[in-house]
């Protein structure tokens, strides 16, 4: 499967303006409501269809080099199906992170126009079928993308990555092995949690702040383990996705370190009676402390106050 990776601006849902969800970051100087990409994971009628702005020259329309994406120079077609596009954006906080992807999605040459529900007049030059495409939760964003700088052949000022050197193969590679074992429930959210010395989101208006965040890779095999011991059941709030969702909430649990990570000196055996599992709220209460994290007793005291 050929793969595309395109860098769009930071939203929650991609479903357009609503709620809480009600500005794009990044993705441009253009007006907030001409980012096309802001329905990128909007279902219509059992299809995704997504938007990246592949040029930086104004008034041309958008277009993808089929010809270096599927790696056959005398590539005539307009279109290419089966390719894994995988959308990128940088967090307010800092850093490039997965932000979904559509499998076997068809990639057009050129921006298509779509008159179709509420993406009328919204631009796309990606389309998959909705069962095939990935938006991540903003807790579950947690796999770096690397630029150009740091890995020859990865990001560089556009917004479109073909990954073509041996280097960005391989770095593709680690994508691909991420987003399969994403879905076949060896790695959830939390699993590559980001500690970010609580630090909240950063509400962006004029200003600039950096902010470090640090990775500490989790090993599945704990995952496991502690699942075996403790269910599918937050350990704070007793929620069950699958009792609340039913399929889609199969086997959908975070994995909590008592003992956070980045206090662990390095990489080092975790017993099961560390670990526990919580729900994306609890765990994102649980690291709202200070210094260090709360215990699951404490929060639970802090819930009946």
């Amino acid at each position: 499967m050929k793969i595309l990776l395109c860098n769009i601006g930071w939203m929650l849902y991609y479903q357009g303006f609503k709620g809480s969800d009600n500005r794009i970051i990044g993705g441009g100087n253009h007006e907030a409501n001409n980012k096309h990409e802001i329905y990128n994971f909007l279902p219509i009628r059992g299809y995704c269809y997504g938007y990246v702005r592949a040029t930086n020259r104004p008034y041309l329309w958008e277009s993808i080099d089929l010809k270096k994406l599927s790696g056959d120079k005398n590539f005539k077609e307009d279109k290419l199906d089966d390719v894994l596009v995988v959308w990128v954006a940088r967090n307010p906080q800092g850093g490039r992170y997965i932000v979904g992807w559509y499998k076997h999605a068809t990639v057009y040459a050129k921006e298509k126009e779509s008159k179709t529900g509420k993406r009328n007049e919204y631009g796309y030059i990606v389309k998959a079928k909705e069962d095939d495409c990935v938006c991540l939760s903003e807790l579950e964003r947690t796999f770096p993308v690397k630029n150009g700088k740091e890995v020859h052949g990865m990001f560089g000022q556009s917004n479109i990555c073909y990954a073509q050197t041996k280097e960005a193969q391989r770095e593709c590679k680690k994508i691909e092995k991420y987003i399969a074992n994403y879905e076949e429930g060896n790695i959830k959210g939390s699993d590559t949690y980001t500690d970010q010395d609580n630090t909240e989101l950063v509400v962006m208006e004029g200003g600039k702040k950096t902010v470090k965040l640090n990775h500490y890779e989790r090993n599945p095999k704990n995952r496991k383990r502690c699942i075996e011991k403790y269910g599918y059941k937050c350990a704070v709030c007793g929620f069950d996705f699958y009792e609340t969702y039913g399929e889609i909430g199969k086997n959908f649990i975070h994995i909590h370190h008592l003992k956070p990570l980045s206090d662990l000196g390095g990489e080092k055996e975790v017993a099961v009676d560390d670990l526990r599992p919580v729900c994306p709220n609890c765990h994102a209460m649980l690291h709202r402390k200070k210094k260090g994290v709360y215990s699951i007793s404490v929060l639970k005291k802090k819930m009946r106050q």
